[in-house]
């Protein structure tokens, strides 16, 4: 089996950085492959004055893969409070999560599943300065994640040998729709969805920045193109190339109509669809 050795490097001040894993027998760094969750970034280890607070620049979610969650780790020698925050607009922000951080114990808030554009992680030091301070965040998209409802941390489940009720558990999925897909100016292109649960999450990219809608309406069951009712807005772009938003279902049907008001033909990058139980 082979083996792996981790060396954690010195920043300019000698402080410990992020780990890097390295092949026995080799000198060179392999990178992790961060487009599975679980890889963690040095936020930083700047140590806080007497209660400073740390915080991040406002993440926007929307890029070439929708960031779905977030987690914080945190280590200090003083005792301080972690906050993950998020915001729609980046100027205005609610607390999703916070944890109390214990001096010299390492600070985990768990995975955090936003629905916001914009997140950030915000670190408030206690009473004392701190000589020794780490943050790191992870990040998580794309990927089908399965998680025991009520607030649980690291839970311990016994599961029966008919296996667990699919009420005790909540799955998050997401799908990519129209990748290259062509809307012409002036003109309008439809989709349905089979819905997985009681609420979607849809972000749209673009090659370019123009204008376009994305509105929603519910297909008539047994049906392909009679509807429920009219269509409503659910994303209105104005001279922008991406964007991103939640909805609660009404049915399980939504049917979505993605309409150019460019003036010049448009193409589509992907359209992410995320099915929230």
């Amino acid at each position: 089996m082979a083996k792996h050795n981790f060396l954690f490097p010195l920043d300019a001040d000698s402080r410990p950085g992020a780990v890097k894993p390295f092949r026995e027998g080799d000198t060179d760094f392999t990178v992790p492959n961060m487009d599975v969750s679980g890889g963690a970034e040095l936020l930083t280890n700047l140590p806080l004055k007497a209660t400073e607070v740390y915080n991040q620049y406002g993440q926007d979610r929307l890029g070439d893969v929708l960031i779905s969650k977030v987690r914080g780790h945190a280590f200090a020698d003083k005792a301080g409070s972690l906050y993950v925050e998020e915001s729609d607009d980046g100027n205005s922000w609610s607390t999703v999560k916070s944890i109390d951080v214990k001096k010299h114990e390492l600070g985990d808030t768990g995975w955090v599943y936003l629905s916001k554009r914009y997140y950030r992680f915000r670190y408030v030091n206690g009473n004392l300065e701190q000589s020794d301070f780490a943050l790191y965040q992870s990040l998580g998209s794309g990927e089908q994640d399965v998680r025991v409802s009520g607030g649980f941390e690291a839970p311990s489940l016994d599961i029966p040998a008919d296996g667990l009720p699919v009420k005790a558990l909540k799955t998050i999925t997401s799908e990519s729709f129209l990748e290259e897909q062509v809307i012409k100016a002036g003109e309008s292109i439809y989709l349905n969805i089979d819905a997985a649960g009681h609420q979607l999450g849809l972000a749209i990219y673009l090659y370019e920045k123009t204008n376009l809608s994305v509105r929603m309406t519910y297909i008539i069951p047994g049906t392909s193109n009679y509807t429920l009712r009219g269509y409503e807005d659910v994303i209105v772009l104005e001279n922008n190339d991406r964007d991103a938003q939640k909805v609660d279902l009404l049915a399980a049907s939504p049917r979505l109509m993605l309409t150019n008001n460019g003036e010049t033909d448009v193409k589509i990058k992907n359209l992410v669809v995320t099915h929230f139980l």
